[in-house]
């Protein structure tokens, strides 16, 4: 549900069906470098919850459509549980940083993003359209 959720995410903002300020807004997440001396295999990759505990994060503010693309790529990822109060969120990787950072992305920041996604209201609308009747432009504020 996390990839199918991020992927309509990002074909909203590749087709302009959000707003700018929607399509352009940032989410925290914390991140973490992979500590670390042998390479993750690709046929292990489950030994990565070996280094989970040992990972200093750190929040950042992340672009929602470079989010959108990791979740979509990514090589590893995992549901971290909490024991009081259920699905704490996901940590991932993707391919090619798997050697290097883990992602850790909190259930309220997903839910911040999907309810950003279906609630942002589309204020202003301007298209243009060729000779043939096809829209060239579409832009939304």
């Amino acid at each position: 549900m996390l990839f199918v959720g991020f992927f309509f995410i990002r074909r909203l903002i590749e087709c302009r069906k959000v707003t700018d300020r929607c399509a352009n807004s940032n989410i925290t997440v914390s991140r973490g470098p992979i500590l670390r001396t042998r390479e993750v295999s690709a046929f292990r990759p489950d030994d990565l919850f070996d280094d989970i505990s040992q990972v200093e994060w750190t929040d950042s503010k992340v672009d929602v459509h470079q989010l959108a693309d990791k979740i979509i790529h990514a090589w590893w990822i995992a549901a971290l549980v909490n024991e009081s109060s259920g699905l704490a969120g996901f940590v991932f990787t993707t391919d090619k940083h798997r050697n290097k950072e883990l992602w850790l992305l909190s259930t309220s920041s997903i839910v911040e993003v999907f309810k950003r996604f279906a609630n942002s209201s589309v204020r202003n609308v301007q298209s243009k359209r060729d000779e043939r009747g096809r829209m060239t432009y579409w832009r939304a504020e």
